[in-house]
């Protein structure tokens, strides 16, 4: 059997302070039995954390923001299904890793509450695999699949003993709305990192300024949008005026990590497009192999995406600011058959074959510097 390894996201995500040890390889829902439950939607907030469910179509995009250190917000992707007359929230880290986590949900007037299925005895009921994740770290993964594994839920759902204790969040107090397209700013005091944030509809984008001296001038930019990239480069455009008023971060300016070209969800595919039909017209990769003909991938895809200028709007952006921008670094490079990308059919109207072997996402760091004369 493969394992997967998923200590980077597991060990710190839903609920840092009271997180389940046991996650499973499947999902415990199928498409055609998730339910929605407007209730769950809005804000929440504890002592500790404050939590955000949206509706997105049929699943629930669920964003745990911790108030001490809101720099570490985490997102989630939730589907609901009722087994055994119990409502569970199945819940898959939004970054893509892969280790669904399992949790009973009871809303009643203001108040949410939920618990992490999982326990030392119902492991000790339950098949699983101990993987090793650390040296001295297990972690127990639910191997069955999908039919199997809502058996087993449902043999335990009413079991109070398979479950850990509730964590309870109330109803978060009702905020004035901020204008669209105002830049909110805050600041963490506790790292003095600052968030510059910015939303448009159903879109949002944050610039995270570094606090710390050893990353200053380095920004972190999160997005959760799915407008057309010209859009997008619009409202960071605001931000970035917004940031650059402060003239010391303007000076120190120098790293702005963007995360993938191609993050899961529905965004905007721009970008991770144009890098895949540069890398058909190159005469230097080799389309059947999926691989550069010569040198390694990461710099191949690098130079590539500087050259084909697939980050042209962005850049008109900063250059509009006195400033410009290159892609100095990627990694983690992904590279598939042009027919199973989404947005194949664009693809093809440019000579691009189905079972072409393209690069399309990676992660990606720009080079911030001033504009020359």
């Amino acid at each position: 059997m493969r394992t997967i390894p998923i200590l980077a996201v597991l060990v710190s995500s839903l609920l840092m302070s009271g997180c389940g040890d046991l996650v499973s390889l499947h999902p415990l829902y199928n498409e055609q039995d998730c339910v929605l439950d407007a209730a769950l939607e809005g804000r929440w907030e504890n002592d500790d954390a404050v939590l955000t469910v949206a509706r997105e179509g049929d699943t629930y995009t669920v964003t745990y923001r911790p108030k001490s250190t809101p720099s570490e917000e985490q997102t989630f992707e939730m589907r609901l299904v009722d087994i055994g007359g119990v409502r569970f929230a199945d819940i898959l880290p939004a970054n893509g890793v892969l280790g669904h986590m399992f949790l009973k949900v009871r809303v009643a007037e203001n108040e949410l509450r939920f618990a992490f299925f999982d326990s030392e005895w119902l492991r000790q009921r339950v098949p699983h695999e101990d993987v090793r994740v650390a040296k001295d770290n297990r972690q127990a993964v639910l191997i069955e699949r999908t039919p199997e594994l809502r058996k087993t839920v449902e043999k335990y759902a009413q079991r109070p003993e398979a479950c850990d204790d509730e964590i309870l969040f109330r109803r978060a107090p009702a905020r004035a709305a901020a204008p669209a397209d105002e830049v909110t700013v805050q600041t963490d005091p506790g790292t003095h990192d600052t968030t510059y944030s910015i939303a448009k509809g159903n879109c949002r984008i944050r610039w995270v300024a570094s606090g710390s001296e050893v990353n200053r001038g380095v920004v972190r930019q999160y997005a959760d949008c799915a407008l057309p990239f010209p859009e997008q480069v619009s409202l960071i455009s605001k931000l970035m005026s917004r940031f650059l008023k402060d003239a010391a971060k303007k000076d120190a300016f120098r790293t702005l990590s963007w995360g993938r070209l191609f993050p899961d969800g529905p965004k905007d595919t721009e970008m991770a497009a144009r890098l895949a039909e540069a890398a058909k017209r190159s005469p230097q990769w080799d389309a059947a192999r999926g691989l550069p003909k010569t040198g390694d991938l990461n710099g191949f895809v690098r130079k590539l995406a500087n050259e084909a200028s697939i980050h042209a709007e962005l850049r008109e952006a900063f250059r509009n600011a006195g400033l410009d921008i290159e892609i100095a670094s990627v990694e983690k490079v992904l590279v598939l058959r042009a027919g199973q990308l989404p947005f194949f059919d664009r693809l093809s109207t440019r000579e691009v074959k189905a079972s072409d072997r393209l690069p399309f996402d990676c992660q990606t760091w720009f080079k911030v510097s001033k504009l020359t004369p």
